[in-house]
């Protein structure tokens, strides 16, 4: 990977502070699903107008 860009800046470091952790959020969201954290990182998976979502700390590699 090449992060000269021209700009300086290190783009080896997450520049957003703790938004990742925090409840913010940046965008207004029109429905919210308090099931899981706005912020949970999910992989959707939709079969026929069926969806089914697994949050990424499932996938284990086992």
């Amino acid at each position: 990977m090449n992060y000269n860009t021209g700009y300086n800046r290190n783009y080896g470091n997450y520049p957003y502070g703790d938004y990742k952790e925090n409840s913010a959020l940046i965008f207004p969201v029109k429905y919210l699903d308090t099931r899981l954290h706005a912020k949970e990182r999910v992989h959707a998976v939709i079969i026929n107008e069926n969806a089914r979502v697994y949050r990424f700390e499932q996938f284990t590699g086992n």
